[in-house]
Parts: C-alpha cells; structure tokens; sequence
C-alpha cells in the first residue's frame, strides 16, 4: 500500500510513505537509468520472480496437559530452537515497549507506540506450523523497519538543522527548500560523513529489514528438503533475534556500569564536604 502527503499550497507531494511485504525471491536482472539525476535516487529494478520457493504447512508443536513438547515433523532441536526464539523475541520486545527501558530511548514516542501495536506476544504453540513461522519474521521485519525509519528521521532532522544554519549564512535572502548542492564543500562533506557513519553504526546493529529477510526466503533454493529449510529459517531467525538481545544486554550493562560509577564518585564528593564542615566547625 502508497499514502502521499500533499502541500495544501501548490499540491505538491511532501512525503509517500510505502508499506511493503516480501512476497517471494526475485533475481535482479537490472535498473531502469533513465531520469536518474542523483546517487540519492531510488532507481526501478526489472526483475523476475524464482518459481516454486514456498514453504509446506505442518503442526509441528503440540503441548499436553503436562505442558510436554511433542514434536510433529520437528525433532528436539527444532523444538528447543522454537522455545529459544520465544524467550528471545520476549525480551527485545520488553525491552522496546516498556516504559524507560534500554531499548524504549532509541526509539521516539511514534515508533514505540508501532511497536507495541505491530509487535504480539508470542507462545511456544504460536510457531507450531510452518506458516505461523512467518508472523514471527513479519513482526519482527517490522522491528527492523520501525528503527531504521526512527534511526532515518533523527538523522534527517540533525542534517536539516546544519543545513539551515549553512544557508542562513550566505548572502542574500534564504531560498526554500535547501539544496545540498547549494552549501559550502565542507558542510556537504559533513553531511556524507554523518550519513556514512550513521549507515555503518545500522548495520553494526544487525538489523537490515532487507538482506536478512531474503536469505529467509532463498533458502528454498538452497535446501531442497522442506523440513531442512524450516530448520534453517528457525536457525537463522534465532540468530537474527538472540544479535539484537545480547546487543542490548551489552548497553544496559554498560549503561549500569557508568551510573554505578556516577554514585560512587557522587558518594565521594559527599564524604569530602561533611569532612570539610566537621573542620570548619571545629
């Protein structure tokens, strides 16, 4: 789905926002040039869509009364690989919707509110088919998409600012909208380097709501056995979740450590002013 925003003054387009869903593995045969003016261009790809990449549903988890595992089509270690995913995906995602939590500040309030509503619990019973596998890789595809487009918007506005600052101090009278080719060298090689070093500490993230996702679906192509695809996709989805857990596990305890490192000099500035009153008064 396409949603435009218009100027009420002249109707030009302001913003379109695309909503999009990986619909099958394409091989890219190459790019329409024509009317590119610029490397910030989006360019159309002619492609054609790889025939016969799909997944067979089974009900592979069945849970009994005594809340024991029994496996359909799954062996133990795709059961315990499912479970792994569940309490993974549990703790990022507590950790982006929860009030002050680690990951919530990274996130601006928009976006904490699309996780919470496009981001369900999710139960061991809820990947049991290999069709339910797929909601847990939408949402979090989701996940990827929402930080990189809050990640996107805060960098636009830091660029916006240094832009307007630049143009206001050239002569003559400021003309809108600003274009980067307009500014000094030396601002246009700021703003490359802050959307290079921007794009790097992404990708550091292990977050790419691209690449990652068509290896999911290539791996049909790789593995001819069904039940070996699953296994792999289940593989490769827990590496993708258990990355971002232990990267934010990483900040809260380093964050943990810093304030723990405020208090104590904080209690050391205090222990030295008492003493120094005891002194005074003496």
């Amino acid at each position: 789905s396409m949603e435009e925003t218009r100027s009420n003054y002249d109707q030009s387009i302001l913003r379109i926002v695309v909503n999009c869903r990986s619909m099958g593995t394409v091989k890219i045969e190459g790019f329409e040039m024509e009317g590119v003016k610029s490397q910030d261009d989006y360019l159309i790809g002619r492609v054609k869509l790889i025939e016969n990449v799909s997944i067979v549903k089974n009900d592979d988890v069945t849970t009994d009364d005594n809340n024991t595992n029994h496996s359909n089509g799954l062996d133990q270690e795709d059961v315990n690989l499912i479970r792994n995913i569940v309490d993974d995906y549990t703790a990022v995602r507590g950790m982006y919707i929860e009030n002050d939590a680690i990951a919530s500040r990274e996130l601006p309030p928009w976006a904490r509110d699309a996780v919470q509503d496009k981001m369900p619990a999710y139960t061991v019973e809820d990947l049991s088919s290999v069709s339910d596998f797929w909601n847990t890789a939408d949402s979090w595809q989701m996940l990827c998409n929402t930080l990189r487009v809050a990640r996107r918007s805060e960098l636009q506005t830091e660029m916006n600012e240094i832009m307007v600052e630049a143009a206001s101090q050239q002569k003559g009278p400021l003309k809108l909208p600003i274009k980067r080719e307009g500014l000094p060298d030396q601002i246009q090689a700021l703003l490359i380097r802050m959307e290079q070093e921007r794009s790097e500490d992404f990708i550091s993230c292990g977050m790419d709501s691209c690449l990652d996702f068509q290896v999911l679906m290539g791996m049909a192509e790789i593995y001819k056995d069904s039940k070996e695809i699953h296994h792999e996709r289940l593989k490769f989805l827990y590496t993708m979740i258990h990355g971002e857990k232990e990267r934010l596990e990483a900040k809260q305890r380093l964050k943990d450590m810093f304030e723990s490192k405020v208090n104590s000099t904080s209690f050391a500035d205090d222990g030295r002013e008492s003493h120094g009153s005891e002194d005074s008064f003496a």
